[in-house]
C-alpha cells in the first residue's frame, strides 16, 4: 500500500492514505514499527494528509494514560531528525517534525551531530518553504527550543524580531508574544508565565486513544459514498 502513494492516481490517494494510517495503527506489534510507517507516508503522499492523520500521529508520540513512552519519543526525534535533514519535504512532515523536536529533542541532544544548534538549523532550513501554517508551527517549536537551550536564545529572539514585521498576522503576532515571552524580567514574572505556557506537553486520555479521529473520517466518507457494506461503516455504526 506504501508502494501505491508513490504513484500518481489522484482519485484514490486521499483515501488510501487514510486507510494506510489507520491500519498501521491497527495492525502495529510495536510503535518503532508504526512511526516507521507514518514517516514514510508523509513523505510519499504529503498533499494527502489531512489535519486528522498528523494530529493522529502526533498524539500516538505523545502516547496516552498516566506515563509517557520516553524510548519512543526518543526514536521519534531521531527519526522525524533524519527525515527533515534533506533539502526537499512536505510541510506536513515539517509540522510534525516541529511538535516532536520542540518537545523530545531533549532525549537525542547528547548524539553525535545532534546538539541544539543542528536540531535548530535542521527545522529553519525548511522555513523558506512553508506556509504559513507550518511556518506557525515552526515558530512554536522556536520559542520551545529557546527556552530549553540557553545557545539558541539569541538567534530565535532575533528571529522573533524580524518576523514581528511580517506580512501574515498570524505569524507576526506569535513572534512578537513569543519575543516578549523570551525577554529577562528581573522580578521573574515572565519567568512564571513562560513555565505555564511552555510546559511540555501531557500525554492524552484513554478515551482520546479509544476514540480514533481515523475511523471517524472514514466512516464520514464511506457514508457519503452510500458505501453501506464497508466494514468502517459497520465498525462505527456498532460503537454509536
Amino acid at each position: 500500500l506504501l508502494n501505491q502513494t508513490e504513484e500518481h492516481d489522484v482519485q484514490i490517494k486521499e483515501e488510501l492514505t487514510l486507510r494506510i494510517a489507520i491500519l498501521a495503527e491497527k495492525f502495529a506489534d510495536n510503535l518503532i514499527w508504526y512511526i516507521d510507517v507514518v514517516v514514510r507516508l508523509v513523505s510519499n503522499a504529503g498533499d494527502y494528509i489531512t489535519e486528522e492523520i498528523w494530529h493522529r500521529i502526533i498524539q500516538i508520540i505523545t502516547g496516552f494514560g498516566d506515563e509517557p513512552n520516553i524510548p519512543i519519543q526518543q526514536y521519534a526525534a531521531n527519526k522525524l531528525f533524519s527525515a527533515l535533514s534533506v533539502p526537499n519535504v512536505h510541510e506536513n512532515l515539517v509540522k510534525i517534525g516541529a511538535y516532536v523536536l520542540a518537545e523530545y529533542s531533549k532525549y537525542i541532544i547528547d548524539q553525535p551531530g545532534k546538539d541544539p544548534n543542528k536540531i535548530f538549523e535542521t527545522l529553519h532550513r525548511h522555513w523558506t518553504n512553508c506556509g504559513s501554517n507550518a511556518k506557525s508551527m515552526l515558530l512554536n517549536a522556536y520559542v520551545k527550543l529557546a527556552t530549553q537551550f540557553d545557545e539558541l536564545k539569541f538567534e530565535i529572539q532575533t528571529l522573533f524580531e524580524v518576523n514581528s514585521q511580517h506580512w501574515d498576522p498570524d505569524i507576526q503576532q506569535r513572534a512578537v508574544e513569543y519575543q516578549q515571552l523570551l525577554k529577562d524580567d528581573p522580578n521573574g514574572t515572565m519567568d512564571r508565565v513562560r513555565k505555564h505556557a511552555l510546559e511540555p506537553i501531557p500525554t492524552y486520555s484513554e478515551e482520546i486513544q479509544a476514540n480514533n479521529i481515523l475511523l471517524r473520517k472514514m466512516y464520514a466518507i464511506k457514508k457519503q459514498k452510500g458505501e453501506s457494506n464497508d466494514p468502517t461503516l459497520k465498525y462505527q455504526e456498532e460503537k454509536q
